[in-house]
């Protein structure tokens, strides 16, 4: 039996495991593990797609993650089917469980578009001033991620990115210099009067301010500041 036999045979099995009614968030997680990798072979499985997000939206927090990883995988953001996880993702990022709202940040990241920016960006925003230096820096990234899908409202968000450059934690302070940079080099005028922040980033890592964890062969955070200098 050849390869391509035996993994289009395993694929019809997992669709007509699927169909069936008793088919539970555990079937459809293990499902979704086979199909990843199918995928990863070239296969079409577009058929499990509607149940990445089934999982998404109803599963465990295992569960919710390969889920999203899946659609993050398979679906394009403009796809018909990922935007159905708008509204899952919006709730996800108002849950009380850190896990679930860091896994809803990281695919904000995946799954943000011009179109859905607006309706996202006051929940990343708000995730900015969580307790949680781990979800500060998420919500940062995913900040990063809407403001390049959607450049049109990074003049309002100027406060919230200056906040996050002063951040207490310097895992999100190190995320906010490179939304910065990277938003610098296109508009150098309206990030001129944070020119000192930055130098004053610069001088604390060459002074070994930052934690041995952004050390890279004796190092202080090499790539960053490179970064700051070059910009």
């Amino acid at each position: 039996m050849s390869h391509q036999h035996t993994i289009t045979a395993e694929l019809e099995g997992l669709e007509q495991r699927l169909a069936q009614p008793g088919a539970d968030g555990s079937v459809r997680a293990q499902a979704l593990s086979v199909a990843i990798y199918c995928h990863l072979l070239g296969y079409d499985v577009r058929f499990i797609c509607i149940h990445a997000i089934t999982l998404a939206q109803q599963g465990s927090l295992l569960q919710k993650r390969i889920g999203y990883l899946s659609v993050s995988l398979l679906l394009r953001p403009t796809d018909e089917l990922a935007v159905l996880l708008i509204n899952t993702l919006l709730g996800d990022l108002r849950s009380a469980d850190v896990l679930v709202v860091c896994t809803a940040l990281n695919m904000v990241c995946h799954l943000v578009t011009a179109d859905n920016a607006g309706a996202l960006l006051p929940a990343v925003l708000d995730k900015l001033h969580h307790r949680q230096a781990v979800v500060r820096d998420k919500a940062t990234r995913a900040l990063h991620s809407l403001l390049l899908r959607a450049p049109e409202l990074l003049p309002a968000q100027l406060p919230s990115i200056e906040a996050a450059l002063l951040d207490r934690d310097p895992i999100v302070m190190t995320s906010a210099c490179q939304l910065c940079l990277t938003f610098a080099t296109l508009n150098p005028g309206m990030f001129s009067h944070l020119t000192t922040s930055l130098m004053t980033i610069l001088g604390q890592i060459q002074s070994r301010k930052l934690p041995p964890d952004f050390d890279h062969k004796g190092v202080p955070a090499p790539w960053l500041q490179c970064s700051l200098i070059s910009k």
